[in-house]
């Protein structure tokens, strides 16, 4: 199988990490995919909605199937790397990238040219 990657531009409202999470799981079904939608939708909706709180800008989101992982990027033109917060069990909110980390196999940031990208991966096995 050879990968194949599918986009969405995401505009910078209250309702991104719904347009995401409906994207991805009807993506997922149309690759067979319905056994990881849950935790990917979940994910996604943890990451677009940091850009919908943290930025004043649009996103891109990008689903890319390989051989054994799903990858997932949410991009933005933000420019700041997010980082996992230890938040009290008071705290509203600071629970996202913690999340990404605990179900994800793996995840990263990067900042290039003016543009953030936090990506994760999801095993398919």
């Amino acid at each position: 199988m050879a990968d194949e990657t599918v986009t969405i531009h995401l505009e910078h409202a209250v309702g991104a990490p719904r347009q995401a999470r409906r994207f991805v799981v009807s993506t997922l079904a149309e690759w067979g995919l319905t056994h990881v939608s849950d935790d990917v939708a979940l994910l996604v909706s943890e990451l677009v909605s940091n850009v919908v709180r943290h930025t004043d800008v649009g996103a891109t989101m990008r689903l890319t199937r390989a051989p054994g992982h799903l990858r997932c990027s949410v991009i933005d033109a933000g420019g700041e790397l997010p980082h996992p917060r230890h938040p009290s069990p008071t705290d509203q909110s600071g629970r996202g990238l913690l999340l990404v980390e605990t179900i994800a196999s793996s995840w990263g940031s990067m900042a290039t040219a003016g543009r953030t990208e936090v990506w994760f991966e999801i095993p398919l096995h």
